[in-house]
């Protein structure tokens, strides 16, 4: 059985048909050229004319919400669609963009998820501003002078770009 799926799959496909299964929903359209045989191959198969163009804007809906919510702007990188991004402390506060671009004030306690480790910022870790001070962003980078477990200070950095996100003009960590 599944051969016949495949040979009639590979032999739709010579015709000028697309098939495949787009969550879990059977679709076929006719590409450009599509031969007579292959109308033929959508007859045998009982799809009418109406059934496929409702199945393929169906797929093509599908398809598109999906490249919206996998946008790679909105996954990680979210300093390429927020502006005014500033640190008070713990919080990062941004004016991010929505999916229909629009703007939305946004912000985001660093501080349940970033640590001091001995004078470096550490992603495994919270409370990262109870010892640090002069903390700043400089780009998508969160700047401090942070204390080490034996009382000296250094300059720590950490790129939000590789754990904060813009989903839908709201600041989350990945």
């Amino acid at each position: 059985m599944g051969n016949k799926k495949s040979a009639e799959h590979s032999a739709s496909a010579n015709w000028g048909i697309k098939t495949g299964d787009f969550s879990g929903m059977a679709y076929a359209f006719p590409t450009a050229g599509t031969s007579g045989r292959a109308m033929l191959w959508l007859e045998k198969h009982n799809i009418t004319k109406d059934q496929q163009m409702k199945k393929s804007f169906i797929a093509y809906i599908a398809m598109g919400i999906s490249l919206l919510t996998i946008s790679p702007a909105m996954a990680g990188n979210f300093s390429e669609t927020c502006r005014n991004i500033s640190v008070d402390g713990g919080q990062l506060t941004a004016i991010c963009r929505t999916v229909d671009q629009r703007e939305r004030h946004t912000g985001i306690n660093l501080d349940r998820f970033v640590g001091n480790a001995d004078g470096r910022l550490v992603w495994e870790g919270h409370n990262f501003s109870h010892s640090a001070h002069s903390i700043h962003m400089r780009g998508s980078k969160l700047s401090a002078i942070c204390r080490t477990r034996d009382g000296r200070e250094r300059k720590c950095s950490i790129n939000l770009d590789t754990e904060i996100s813009n989903i839908n003009g709201k600041l989350r960590r990945d």
